[in-house]
């Protein structure tokens, strides 16, 4: 067989990994919103059926489960919640960089041009997410949106003793 269409194949079969583990990552983020969705819709049901009248609505809906029920449906988890995002882009830019790690040390096995190439592409995509993950952290941290870890005895500095 001919070397460049060996290649074509290769680049081929990645491109379709590539695309294959995309979608399947989207996929299941998809299916995962849905069911939080579809889990908090039923709660809201539930409830609903169970408050008979609508001065009763009125008088849980005033009380300060009613007001953090209220919270939860009109905001959603990822504004609620930075380290869910921080988490999920630590965890993207680890895997890519693994995974561009990987194409690095088969192109040195086998020695393809193609290879490295997409080596590239994932290591510079996995870093790209771990320095967002990290002005995310820093940004969210100085808008008070993370609050800072308490002071804790083991952070506490210690004199010597003479």
């Amino acid at each position: 067989m001919d070397e460049s269409i060996v290649g074509l194949i290769g680049s081929m079969f990645f491109l379709m990994s590539l695309l294959l583990l995309i979608g399947f990552i989207a996929w299941i983020r998809v299916r995962e919103r849905s069911r939080t969705g579809e889990l908090q819709a039923e709660t809201v049901r539930r409830l609903i059926d169970k408050l008979g009248t609508s001065q009763e609505a009125m008088a849980y809906l005033e009380s300060e489960s009613g007001r953090k029920l209220l919270d939860s449906i009109s905001m959603p988890a990822e504004r609620a919640n930075p380290y869910r995002r921080i988490l999920a882009a630590i965890t993207a830019g680890a895997v890519l960089s693994c995974l561009g790690v990987g194409l690095v040390i088969l192109s040195v096995v086998i020695p393809d041009e193609e290879l490295v190439r997409g080596a590239v592409i994932l290591l510079a995509l996995g870093a790209g997410f771990l320095v967002a993950a990290g002005a995310s952290y820093r940004l969210s941290k100085s808008w008070g949106l993370i609050e800072a870890p308490a002071a804790s005895a083991s952070h506490v500095p210690v004199e010597p003793v003479r």
